[in-house]
Protein backbone atom coordinates (compact mmCIF):
# COMPACT_ATOMS: atom_id res chain seq x y z
CA UNK A 1 0.00 0.00 0.00
CA UNK A 2 1.39 3.16 -1.02
CA UNK A 3 1.86 6.13 1.86
CA UNK A 4 1.09 9.60 1.00
CA UNK A 5 5.01 10.62 0.51
CA UNK A 6 5.56 7.94 -1.48
CA UNK A 7 7.48 9.14 -4.92
CA UNK A 8 4.93 7.04 -7.18
CA UNK A 9 1.99 9.43 -5.29
CA UNK A 10 3.67 12.39 -6.70
CA UNK A 11 4.12 10.58 -10.08
CA UNK A 12 0.55 10.63 -10.29
CA UNK A 13 0.26 14.34 -9.01
CA UNK A 14 2.54 15.59 -11.95
CA UNK A 15 0.23 13.53 -14.54
CA UNK A 16 -2.73 14.62 -13.25
CA UNK A 17 -1.31 18.14 -13.33
CA UNK A 18 -0.15 17.54 -16.75
CA UNK A 19 -4.18 16.97 -17.15
CA UNK A 20 -5.31 19.60 -15.76
CA UNK A 21 -3.46 22.13 -17.87
CA UNK A 22 -4.15 20.96 -21.33
CA UNK A 23 -7.53 21.57 -19.92
CA UNK A 24 -6.88 25.28 -18.87
CA UNK A 25 -7.73 24.32 -15.48
CA UNK A 26 -4.81 26.36 -14.07
CA UNK A 27 -5.95 27.05 -10.49
CA UNK A 28 -5.42 23.05 -10.19
CA UNK A 29 -1.95 22.76 -11.42
CA UNK A 30 -0.26 24.45 -8.63
CA UNK A 31 -0.50 22.87 -5.62
CA UNK A 32 -0.17 18.99 -7.50
CA UNK A 33 3.04 20.05 -8.73
CA UNK A 34 3.57 21.54 -5.42
CA UNK A 35 3.20 18.64 -3.51
CA UNK A 36 4.60 16.38 -6.49
CA UNK A 37 8.43 18.64 -5.44
CA UNK A 38 7.55 17.92 -2.01
CA UNK A 39 7.14 14.52 -1.95
CA UNK A 40 10.24 13.89 -4.28
CA UNK A 41 12.22 16.09 -2.53
CA UNK A 42 11.30 14.49 0.90
CA UNK A 43 11.38 10.87 -0.73
CA UNK A 44 14.15 10.69 -2.85
CA UNK A 45 16.30 13.55 -2.29
CA UNK A 46 16.96 16.89 -4.32
CA UNK A 47 19.71 15.17 -6.32
CA UNK A 48 16.71 12.91 -8.42
CA UNK A 49 15.95 14.07 -12.22
CA UNK A 50 12.06 13.24 -11.31
CA UNK A 51 12.63 16.52 -8.36
CA UNK A 52 14.56 18.26 -10.29
CA UNK A 53 11.70 17.96 -13.19
CA UNK A 54 9.30 18.92 -10.62
CA UNK A 55 10.57 21.96 -9.62
CA UNK A 56 11.23 23.07 -13.13
CA UNK A 57 7.84 22.36 -14.08
CA UNK A 58 6.74 24.33 -10.95
CA UNK A 59 8.64 27.22 -11.99
CA UNK A 60 7.33 27.31 -15.33
CA UNK A 61 3.75 27.20 -14.14
CA UNK A 62 4.80 30.33 -11.65
CA UNK A 63 6.71 32.20 -14.67
CA UNK A 64 3.38 31.62 -16.51
CA UNK A 65 1.23 33.07 -14.44
CA UNK A 66 3.14 35.71 -13.54
CA UNK A 67 4.37 34.66 -9.88
CA UNK A 68 7.84 35.98 -10.66
CA UNK A 69 9.34 35.46 -7.13
CA UNK A 70 8.62 31.88 -7.46
CA UNK A 71 9.70 31.41 -10.45
CA UNK A 72 13.21 33.05 -10.14
CA UNK A 73 13.52 30.62 -7.15
CA UNK A 74 12.30 27.47 -8.57
CA UNK A 75 13.79 27.73 -11.96
CA UNK A 76 17.11 28.89 -10.32
CA UNK A 77 17.05 25.68 -8.21
CA UNK A 78 16.09 23.36 -11.16
CA UNK A 79 19.02 24.80 -13.38
CA UNK A 80 21.69 24.70 -10.07
CA UNK A 81 20.62 21.22 -9.05
CA UNK A 82 20.67 19.61 -12.52
CA UNK A 83 24.03 21.32 -13.10
CA UNK A 84 25.51 19.97 -9.58
CA UNK A 85 23.96 16.40 -10.19
CA UNK A 86 23.61 15.96 -13.56
CA UNK A 87 25.88 17.67 -15.51
CA UNK A 88 26.26 15.20 -18.62
CA UNK A 89 22.20 14.69 -19.00
CA UNK A 90 22.03 17.48 -21.65
CA UNK A 91 18.09 17.08 -22.37
CA UNK A 92 17.94 18.06 -18.31
CA UNK A 93 20.31 20.43 -18.67
CA UNK A 94 18.18 22.12 -21.80
CA UNK A 95 15.07 22.19 -20.36
CA UNK A 96 16.27 23.69 -17.48
CA UNK A 97 18.53 26.60 -19.35
CA UNK A 98 15.42 27.37 -21.39
CA UNK A 99 12.86 27.80 -18.62
CA UNK A 100 14.94 29.82 -16.97
CA UNK A 101 16.20 32.10 -19.85
CA UNK A 102 12.61 32.29 -20.73
CA UNK A 103 11.95 33.64 -17.02
CA UNK A 104 14.81 36.10 -17.58
CA UNK A 105 13.59 37.21 -20.94
CA UNK A 106 9.90 37.63 -19.54
CA UNK A 107 11.16 39.81 -16.91
CA UNK A 108 12.91 42.14 -18.64
CA UNK A 109 16.80 40.27 -18.02
CA UNK A 110 17.68 40.55 -22.13
CA UNK A 111 21.36 40.27 -21.80
CA UNK A 112 21.15 37.67 -18.70
CA UNK A 113 18.67 35.51 -20.77
CA UNK A 114 20.96 35.88 -23.74
CA UNK A 115 23.88 34.65 -21.91
CA UNK A 116 21.66 31.38 -20.45
CA UNK A 117 20.44 30.65 -24.05
CA UNK A 118 23.99 30.59 -25.65
CA UNK A 119 24.43 27.71 -22.75
CA UNK A 120 21.51 25.55 -23.99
Amino acid sequence: MLGPNDALVADLDVLLADCYQRQQQLHKVRPLLLEASTIYEKSLGISNKRTIFSIMKLGQVDRDENRSDLAKVELKKALDEAEKHFSNEKYLIFQCLCSYGSYLEQTGNAEEAKQVFARA
